[in-house]
């Protein structure tokens, strides 16, 4: 039994130490992810639900896309979300970048986006969505079966 304990304790290390390594990893070498501060694109933010009574709505994979609540200014010109993505070995991280198309209306919006993910990303047994607002990413898929 004590034996059984301390592995989950290790599995649970280890798993915060490769969501921290995979953080630091994406934020700093990524060559499709680019280390400048504007990666992210025009300002936004993940939401998790509409307001503190509502029911909680992490971002999640949804058959093959990828479904995530976000807020933004704006309301005069369309908005785009665009996958970047990187897939190394058993990881993958996403990060949605936004181009408010020059918009200027200083509304606050919130949608629920839905963007298609490629098949080596949805493959990945680690899916990890870097957060705008944030230096940790929603781990949309943890695998602790590594061999």
């Amino acid at each position: 039994m004590k034996h059984r304990v301390r592995q989950i304790a290790l599995d649970r290390f280890l798993a915060g130490l490769c969501v921290l390594l995979i953080g630091v990893w994406t934020g700093c070498n990524s060559p499709s992810v680019s280390p400048d501060p504007d990666r992210f694109g025009d300002p936004y933010e993940i939401l998790t639900n509409l307001s503190p009574n509502s029911p909680d709505e992490p971002p999640a994979i949804v058959s093959d896309s990828l479904s995530v609540l976000v807020a933004y200014t704006g309301g005069c010109a369309d908005h785009t979300f665009e996958p970047r993505v990187r897939v190394v070995g058993r990881a993958a991280a996403i990060l949605l970048r936004h181009d408010n198309d020059g918009d200027t209306c200083e509304a606050y919006l919130h949608d629920r986006i839905v963007v298609p993910l490629p098949g080596n990303v949805l493959e990945a047994p680690e899916i990890h969505l870097l957060n705008p607002d944030a230096d940790t990413p929603f781990v949309l898929r943890w695998d602790l079966t590594q061999d």
